[in-house]
């Protein structure tokens, strides 16, 4: 009996231990088979949903100033937020961030740059995009600007020995050049501009192209840069700076229609120079949707058809959907606006009335900012560095300037922009609305024709600048952007 009892016992314990191992397994079994359906649950009900963005709105300061009232976004730029989204204040309510649609990129052009928040993301020339955590290390210059912009214009100035006046001219018609592009408007809404120069051919660099300033629109630094320039040297590889800086500004890359690039090359050289054949270089251009125009210098327009090197430059340019356009450099540059007249200009147009709209303390805060605006020079030599610290203010007048806006909203003009009667000047407040509105439009008139006059005098209209914004002009029209003088 004894030996009995121990048999049966050694085989319940062995039995228990079946069991017990039988029980984990099972239970591991399910613990794993849980947790891989949880997985694909979670998966599944995960799928990232397109970005939504959110742009921060700064409160209202405490201004009893009627602002002109916005488009509806919905209205407009349905493919990409809209360029005035400064991108430090864009929020995804998604898991990343992506604004920007595929495009083909060439190998050379590819870069990880520093994206949109913070993020590893696939850049263009050191600006990227991206989503993710940690740092993106970009190539290129640019200053984190350009790729918002509406319109980026980059001028590529031939630094070579015989370029001493297109230098001189450029600097002196910069404020019409970059005045008036800054006017541009997409769906009624002013247009983000940006303008960067590179200048190319001098001894120095051996030819080579080089930044001289990023994309910008101070008018100030532009032409303190372009002054310090010594034309000297003679290759001229037009290939290799068209795209040295197709490389080295940030394109806007987004896939917008209404998006205008613009690449402007001036020399007076054979096209074909350089280790970089300038066919390669235009059809990169055009792949990403950039125009070149080509601006030949030395010939007038009436004769440089007739002139084959001249014509090379024309027929370079239509490769990349550009136009050839020409310059005559006689000595006595015909784009360079004329001192005198020039201040003359500046100073009607300085003297056109201003009227303050909004309630009776914000009119009065207005017209003492009015009353410390900086007095114009009163000698010719003057002039163009006085523009440039103030031809924004002079061309655009003031936020709060009633004529200004409606100069720019014309026959569209009315009463309730404002907010109604009440938010009239105390000059017109006594009026009915439409005398009042029809003595706005005559201050609004005198006003336009000063601003011709003075953009005029300071473009001169066949020089460089005003050849430039010819082509800008046409080739804005086909993008859908206004661009007014």
């Amino acid at each position: 009996m004894a030996i009995h009892v121990r048999r049966k016992g050694k085989l319940m314990a062995e039995r228990r231990k079946r069991m017990i191992i039988s029980s984990l397994l099972s239970a591991l079994t399910v613990v794993i088979l849980g947790g891989l359906i949880m997985y694909f649950i979670v998966v599944y009900f995960s799928k990232e949903e397109p970005a939504e963005f959110i742009t921060y709105t700064p409160p209202p300061e405490n201004d009893d100033i009627p602002k002109p009232p916005t488009e509806d976004p919905s209205s407009s730029r349905a493919a990409a937020p809209s360029p005035e989204i400064n991108p430090a204040v864009i929020v995804s309510t998604s898991v990343s961030t992506v604004v920007m649609a595929r495009v083909d990129v060439d190998v050379p052009d590819f870069g990880v740059g520093n994206g949109l928040g913070e993020g590893d993301g696939m850049g263009f020339d050191g600006s990227g995009l991206g989503s993710g955590t940690g740092k993106g290390n970009g190539k290129g210059d640019g200053g984190g600007k350009g790729l918002n912009d509406d319109v980026q214009v980059v001028l590529c100035l031939d630094a070579s020995g015989s370029m001493d006046e297109l230098f001189v001219e450029v600097s002196d018609s910069l404020n019409m050049l970059v005045n008036t592009m800054t006017r541009c408007r997409l769906n009624g809404k002013k247009a983000r501009v940006n303008l960067g120069i590179v200048v190319y051919g001098q001894a120095m660099d051996n030819g080579a192209p080089r930044v001289l300033t990023p994309f910008t629109t101070d008018v100030k630094s532009m032409r303190s840069k372009l002054k310090e320039i010594q034309c000297d040297g003679a290759v001229e590889p037009c290939g290799e700076v068209i795209d040295f800086a197709l490389n080295n500004f940030e394109w806007n890359m987004r896939d917008r229609s209404d998006i205008l690039k613009v690449i402007f090359l001036a020399g007076n050289e054979e096209f074909t120079q350089g280790s970089l054949d300038y066919r390669t270089a235009m059809h990169k251009a055009k792949r990403k949707n950039i125009i070149v125009n080509t601006i030949y210098c030395g010939l007038p327009e009436e004769v440089a058809m007739s002139d084959p090197q001249a014509r090379e430059w024309a027929d370079a340019a239509s490769l990349a959907d550009g136009m050839g356009l020409f310059i005559a450099m006689d000595g006595s540059p015909a784009g360079v606006p004329d001192d005198a007249k020039l201040l003359a200009a500046a100073k009607a147009l300085w003297e056109v009335p201003v009227m303050a709209m909004g309630g009776p303390n914000a009119q009065e805060r207005c017209m003492k900012e009015y009353a410390q605006r900086p007095a114009i020079p009163k000698k010719q030599g003057d002039v163009n560095d006085w523009l440039a610290e103030n031809s924004d203010l002079l061309v655009h007048s003031y936020d709060w300037d009633l004529v200004e806006l409606c100069r720019r909203y014309e026959d569209e003009f009315s009463l309730e922009l404002i907010g109604g009667p009440g938010n009239l000047p105390k000059e017109l407040r006594g009026l009915g609305p439409a005398e009042a509105v029809s003595r706005l439009q005559d201050a609004a008139e005198t006003r336009s024709k000063a601003l011709r006059t003075y953009m005029n005098a300071a473009g001169a209209g066949t020089g460089f600048c005003g050849k430039a914004l010819r082509a800008l002009r046409i080739q804005a029209q086909e993008k859908g952007i206004e661009l007014k003088s």
